[in-house]
């Protein structure tokens, strides 16, 4: 049986066209392959809080997003509406969510996530499609299935350690990462946003390591505990080494 799609915009686009929506701005020429939050720019964005759910032996994290919608806007969203329950992405395109995702990229809608619920509806996919509908102001709750390591699950069920993994890329040949970063943490670099690169690349070969925009760099090459030598670090035409944290707000729905 074939899939069954809700268009939530004007689809007389080539599809090709609206996968090329990207989830950050132009990174600055001068550092091609690492782009500088400025302050006023991160005042501008809306602190959003994650949360993580255990089902057994799956996890989710699950965040807001917020957009308002005129009479003659899109949202962008082609939605699988198969499962009863819940609208799962299917692509975004141009239109009010791909706005969301640049200018939050952290909580970046993706393909693959669910949405959950909206403006309070929920447990219903034809009620979330026509509360999509609606105009004015729209509040989803967005889920998104994660890979959970053994430190992950032990922190959902108590523990607020985060979780941790690495990742080793080659930046010979003057390769470049593509990856936005904010450098507001002392220690650390915020992964902003992940573009056309070696960690993209890394990504698609590693999906139970993927780097995910929130995540935290917190050594390269054994530096650790600066954030200007980890950018030196990353600059540098060699092997790179990272060590990476993934930070969460705990609440788990297991029982025990």
């Amino acid at each position: 049986m074939g899939s069954v799609f809700t268009s939530l915009q004007c689809c007389q686009e080539d599809k090709s066209a609206r996968l090329q929506q990207t989830h950050g701005e132009t990174m600055e020429e001068e550092e091609p392959n690492i782009r500088f939050v400025d302050e006023e720019e991160v005042a501008k964005s809306v602190p959003r809080c994650r949360d993580l759910f255990c089902k057994g032996d799956e996890s989710f994290i699950s965040f807001k997003v917020y957009v308002h919608k005129g009479e003659n806007e899109s949202l962008g969203l082609n939605l699988d509406t198969r499962d009863p329950e819940v609208l799962s992405v299917d692509w975004v395109g141009p239109g009010l969510l791909a706005r969301w995702n640049l200018t939050q990229p952290r909580d970046a809608v993706q393909r693959g996530d669910q949405i959950i619920e909206v403006n309070g509806v929920k447990g219903d996919s034809k009620s979330l499609v026509q509360e999509c509908q609606q105009t004015g102001s729209l509040c989803f709750v967005v889920r998104r299935r994660v890979q959970a390591s053994r430190s992950l699950a032990v922190a959902c069920c108590g523990k607020s350690d985060p979780m941790e993994f690495f990742a080793v890329v080659d930046k010979g040949g003057g390769r470049t990462l593509g990856i936005n970063v904010d450098r507001k943490h002392r220690s650390s670099l915020l992964v902003d946003g992940i573009e056309t690169g070696l960690i993209q690349e890394w990504n698609q070969s590693h999906p139970t390591e993927e780097i995910k925009v929130g995540d935290l760099i917190v050594e390269v090459n054994g530096v650790v505990g600066d954030v200007s030598a980890l950018m030196e670090e990353c600059k540098r035409d060699t092997m790179l080494r990272l060590r990476l944290q993934r930070q969460a707000i705990m609440s788990c729905d297991c029982t025990e």
